[in-house]
């Protein structure tokens, strides 16, 4: 994977692991983060990642957003919204994973627990720099810069 520097080189990145089903590289978290920021033109800012459990998500999607079920990832803006068009940020946001979810959807997906993390990641990130998944156009924008950040990453 090629790292580049993000804007300014100030962007704060906290990683916290509550789960010990996937092994979590946060290094490669970091880097991942960085190159996305780089690319999507986004100024520093800052961003925690954690990585949870399926009933420790379950617990921020019924007290945020009113359901009561575990979910792959959640994104939450440091703005309090979402931005309405896709612009470069300063203040980002938290983003929470499932690694029970990440190992579920391996199986049905034929992917890795690893690479599931890394998609839900990427797709919180995309979600606190403006995308959005709400129409299915909007959806396949989203996926193909899921795709393609992913395809950057060494397994």
């Amino acid at each position: 994977m090629c790292v580049l520097p993000t804007p300014r080189k100030t962007v704060r990145i906290a990683i916290i692991n509550q789960q010990r089903k996937v092994a979590v590289n946060q290094k490669k978290i970091r880097d991942v983060i960085k190159l996305i920021l780089y690319k999507e033109h986004s100024s520093a800012g800052d961003i925690s990642v954690t990585v949870t459990t399926d009933n420790k998500i379950r617990k921020f999607n019924r007290a945020y957003l009113n359901k009561d079920l575990p979910t792959d990832v959640l994104s939450f803006s440091f703005l309090g919204k979402k931005p309405e068009k896709i612009i470069p940020v300063s203040i980002l946001g938290d983003i929470i994973v499932s690694a029970d979810t990440a190992v579920s959807n391996a199986v049905i997906y034929k992917t890795t627990p690893k690479e599931e993390l890394y998609l839900y990641v990427i797709h919180g990130l995309l979600h606190l720099l403006g995308y959005n998944d709400i129409t299915p156009g909007k959806r396949a924008v989203m996926k193909k810069k899921e795709l393609h950040y992913l395809r950057r990453i060494k397994f």
